[in-house]
């Protein structure tokens, strides 16, 4: 097995991997890239970007939904990244992240991977591995609460659909279609809403919830 590197090196530097042709995306799309990275906490760092319609690179750390960005670096005049969220530290091996791509539907886009350093302490770098982007993967759910004053709060799940490696086909029944309670005030109720995979290969799927 291979992974692309780049090394968290005792100079200043600024490494990129990026892709060379662009990706249409025409629906909910989604990255997902398996990494490991072991910097010197807090001062270097790496991030995920995003170039739209051959636009300027922006970073994609609020559309990560799964194993994000565990922290912001320092502020440091001697790296070209700013104080920014970032990889960085001992991220403890390898993680699964997850970006959901919903936003540039009907652009081609072009992403890369970053990793910025300074010019004192080293640390070992950052692989990257099995880099995907799926078209039309993202599902998204809310669930609002509007009281008899009027008072409303909403919560949203993120539902990821992998597509299968294997040949065969997941299918989704959501058992019942739709949830509705009206509740008095102080009182808690449960309501369940089952997901079952009845095709013929394994459903992947993870939740991201907002509050």
């Amino acid at each position: 097995s291979h992974a692309w590197f780049a090394q968290d090196v005792e100079t200043r530097s600024d490494q990129y991997l990026e892709m060379t042709s662009p990706i249409a995306i025409t629906g909910a799309g989604l990255l997902r890239f398996w990494h490991h990275y072991d910097t010197e906490n807090d001062w270097d760092g790496g991030v995920v970007e995003i170039s739209k319609n051959g636009g300027p690179w922006t970073d994609l750390g609020y559309a990560m939904f799964r194993h994000a960005y565990p922290d912001t670096l320092l502020e440091n005049p001697d790296r070209d990244l700013g104080t920014v969220p970032a990889f960085n530290g001992d991220g403890g091996g390898y993680v699964e992240t997850w970006v959901d791509l919903g936003g540039y539907a009907g652009s081609v886009v072009r992403i890369r991977f970053r990793l910025a350093t300074d010019g004192l302490v080293d640390g070992l770098g950052w692989y990257v591995d099995d880099v995907r982007i799926h078209d039309h993967a993202l599902i998204d759910n809310e669930a609002c609460v509007t009281s008899a004053e009027g008072d409303q709060h909403c919560d949203s799940v993120k539902t990821a659909i992998i597509p299968s490696t294997t040949g065969g086909t997941p299918a989704i029944a959501v058992n019942p279609g739709s949830l509705a309670a009206l509740q008095e005030t102080n009182q808690t109720s449960t309501q369940i809403l089952n997901i079952e995979n009845t095709g013929s290969d394994n459903l992947i799927w993870g939740i991201q919830t907002d509050f």
